[in-house]
């Protein structure tokens, strides 16, 4: 009577479970792929997505944009648009000196949601002339209480006195200068801030399903309806790009997941298989004591099912541990179980269906052929009639071409691991952190000394630059401490302004150098269009040179000609000012690629300082050490000497390095955390190849033995089998995984001055040797396990 007859479905799970107790290096491998599977599928996705939230939660109570320069009519127009989901009116006034440090006066409308600038801690908002909110940095520093008075020099030879009101806490901007925010009366009326201009912050009203592409749209469409430039449009880019998911992201992540998964499965498919064909003899037996095909494939499917939901529910597990671990304050529960039902599902599923085939080879098997079936030759006993030399090689070499589908599997995942290992063995060796930093500001300079609110904040203009410009802050003093200090070869003062003008109806701002006679001739000249141009003339004609002219043909349709007059909107110190000057020349395209870091217009010192006399026009120094040296201990001698110059900040090449390589070094974790997985499976399928392998041929080598073969010729015929497995796969490996790396340089768009293709002969020596010393160890170990039984037991022990 068969199984079949009988409600025995029971007695079938009792079997399988058994027989996952038989062989727990089998399952443990199985067990351990799909784990790994499972945690870096669910890891993805919630960290990233942790990740979208901290971005999110950052920017929700920011802008999306600023309308900068508006005028009462345009500010209305602004108030009332039903596109607007809010705006926030301000205005930004002076840095002001208090004791050894700087405030900034300036007034913000209030707001409590959707943006929100700054918090009130305490106290009330300012509705007097002379009423502040300070912040509560401020109010520590110098010691001072709500009801407390503050004086400040707001103009030259002119002081007001301020009544502290409230004490604020300003959002997102905590390394700029500290803000007294003022009331709307002293922003109309006040004498700092009466000239200046307003701003506003605003947010549209999002429908859904509006893409960053159809919020721009939208922005600029208001813009243009009240006539704002588009040069006065300063898109949040950090918001727009926080907004949702993009189809880039998001195909990204799947790949990543659909790579982990079918990485995962060659492994499982792969140790399925020789299991499967390592018990054929067990299934022939099941199927002779009455076990139906039906039932031996649900014998094995019930083994793959319970060892998937064991390995899914492990990495279920381990995934909510490391997740919890990692994103602590952004771990959200119904993200992580959502992601974790959907991946457990897919996991299970398509594992399911991975190991159908073997399945159906176990079922297929007829008593008879089980019987018959070689476990030396995975295939039925054939007569062979081919001779061969007896030799520790041959009868490696003949192992080797009959087990071809087991062979093939371990490798081709060997050969995956290995292209996965050198591809990010070349990136790391190839990428030069330094030459990768020198491509910027940094690539003929080790400092940079700057004003400490530019850069600092998001939006600046040519007003705030010039009253920074007149602290004269980058005194003689500071440069001549700079040059004292051994390893500092030249201090450069890079002297500059913003000004805007009119092309074809459109305000086109721009950024502006002064230079002398010594760097027009050095390092103008040679790249001018005309260069009959002397600077004598140029300062005679009241000339300017400019920088973009090609490119200001290619976005507005029209260029500037030689001798084109210009006027020239800038910020005097005291109020807008124009000056007419005239298109003197034209530079070349390598003029800007050699000196990127200067402005669009050239303009000669004579000039700038009829302009603005008596402002010091240094924007910036720069430093340049004795034989490019950088250094951690340098960079603190030279911050001490610049902190003894407030509102000035150093940008140094040491931490430039240092960054270029934080940013390089996630790349490489990435790379080294993919392929060290990699590899992972592709061991895991190498050793269990090998162990299935050496158990199932106990029998073969007792004949061996039994015929008169010595132990040095079995440890010599391993050997053999060793290289014939791993030799062919790490030499193709070798081949794809070079080829394939220099692509992958060269696909990354960095040019060969940052990045050189390199393999360093260690990196393929320690993967060949790795590779071929593993399997071998293990068939060593193993086959002195099995030796130390007598060739009689071995013999007659029933597989």
């Amino acid at each position: 009577m068969s199984l079949n007859s009988n409600n025995n479905n029971k007695a079938i799970r009792k079997l399988a479970k058994r027989s996952l107790k038989v062989n727990p290096f089998r399952n443990t491998c199985i067990l351990i792929t799909i784990t790994i599977c499972t945690i870096l599928m669910i890891l993805v996705p919630v960290l990233n997505s942790a990740s979208f939230q901290i971005d999110l939660d950052t920017v929700d109570i920011q802008e999306q944009a600023i309308f900068q320069k508006l005028n009462e009519e345009q500010i209305v127009q602004l108030k009332n648009n039903s596109k607007l989901l809010c705006t926030v009116l301000e205005k930004s006034g002076p840095a002001i000196r208090v004791n050894d440090s700087f405030v900034r006066l300036g007034y913000t409308e209030y707001s409590e949601r959707d943006i929100i600038p700054y918090r009130l801690l305490e106290g009330n908002l300012p509705e007097k002339r002379n009423e502040v909110v300070s912040e509560k940095k401020v109010m520590e520093q110098l010691e001072l209480s709500i009801g407390d008075s503050i004086v400040l020099n707001v103009a030259e030879n002119e002081e007001e006195t301020f009544v502290i009101c409230g004490m604020s806490e300003t959002i997102g901007d905590e390394d700029s200068i500290p803000k007294l925010y003022v009331s709307k009366f002293y922003a109309e009326e006040g004498i700092p801030l009466k000239q200046r201009p307003y701003q506003m912050r605003v947010k549209v009203q999002q429908k859904n399903g509006m893409s960053k592409a159809d919020v721009v749209q939208t922005l600029l469409e208001i813009a243009e309806d009240v006539n704002i430039d588009s040069d006065y449009v300063n898109l949040n880019t950090m918001y727009l790009y926080s907004m949702h998911f993009t189809a880039e992201q998001i195909f990204f992540y799947v790949f990543i997941d659909l790579s982990i998964l079918l990485a995962g499965i060659l492994v499982i498919y792969s140790v399925f298989y020789i299991s499967v064909i390592s018990r054929i003899p067990l299934f022939g037996q099941l199927s002779t004591i009455g076990m139906s095909r039906r039932q031996i494939k649900r014998f094995v499917n019930e083994e793959g099912l319970r060892l998937s939901i064991l390995g899914t529910a492990l990495g279920v597990i381990g995934s909510g541990i490391f997740s919890y671990i990692l994103i602590t304050t952004y771990w959200k529960f119904d993200i992580f179980l959502g992601v974790s039902v959907v991946v457990s599902v897919m996991t299970t599923l398509i594992i399911m269906l991975s190991i159908q085939k073997p399945v159906s080879m176990a079922a297929n098997i007829s008593p008879i052929e089980a019987v018959r079936y070689d476990l030396i030759n995975g295939k039925r006993n054939k007569l062979i009639l081919k001779t061969h030399k007896v030799t520790p090689r041959s009868i490696a070499s003949i192992r080797f071409r009959r087990d071809r589908k087991k062979v093939f599997f371990t490798m081709l995942s060997l050969i995956v691991g290995g292209i996965l290992f050198f591809v990010s063995a070349i990136y790391i060796c190839s990428i030069d952190v330094e030459t990768f930093a020198r491509n910027g500001y940094f690539r003929n300079y080790e400092y940079i000394i700057t004003f400490a609110t530019i850069g600092e904040d998001l939006y600046y203009d040519n007003v705030d630059l010039t009253d920074m410009q007149k602290q004269k802050l980058f005194t003689k003093d500071l440069v001549e401490e700079l040059e004292q200090i051994p390893e500092v070869e030249s201090v450069e003062r890079r002297k500059g302004t913003i000004v805007s003008f009119d092309i074809e109806g459109y305000i086109v701002n721009e950024d502006v150098s002064v230079i002398n006679k010594g760097r027009f001739e050095q390092e103008v000249l040679p790249h001018l269009l005309d260069q009959t141009l002397t600077y004598e003339q140029l300062v005679q004609q009241k000339g300017i040179i400019y920088t973009r002219n090609e490119d200001t043909e290619l976005v507005y349709g029209v260029g500037f000609s030689a001798g084109d007059p210009v006027k020239l909107e800038y910020y005097n110190g005291i109020e807008s000012d124009t000056e007419e000057v005239v298109m003197a020349g034209f530079t070349d395209r390598e003029y800007l690629a050699d000196h990127f870091i200067e402005g669009g217009i050239l303009i000669p010192e004579e000039i700038m300082e009829l302009m603005m006399p008596g402002i010091d026009m240094t924007e910036e120094l720069y430093v340049n050490t004795v034989d490019g040296v950088y250094s951690k201990e340098l960079d603190e001698v030279v911050s001490t000497v610049v902190k003894k110059h407030p509102l000035l900040s150093v940008m140094t090449f040491y931490e430039q390095v240092q960054e270029r390589s934080r940013q390089l070094q996630l790349i490489q974790q990435i790379l080294v955390v993919t392929s060290i997985f990699g590899m992972l499976f592709s061991i895991i399928n190498m050793l269990n190849t090998t162990l299935t392998t050496m158990i199932t041929r106990d029998k073969e080598l007792a004949l061996l033995e039994a015929v008169g073969m010595q132990e040095k010729q079995m440890k010599k015929m391993l050997l053999y089998e060793s290289l014939y497995l791993t030799l062919p796969s790490i030499v193709i490996s070798i081949i794809l995984g070079t080829v394939l790396g220099y692509l992958t340089v060269s696909f990354m768009g960095v040019s060969q001055a940052t990045m050189t293709y390199q393999l360093p002969l260690w990196v393929i020596g320690i993967y060949t040797i790795s590779m071929i010393v593993m399997p071998l160890c293990l068939s060593y170990y193993l086959y002195h396990r099995l030796s130390k039984k007598t060739i009689m037991e071995r013999l007659k022990m029933d597989e």
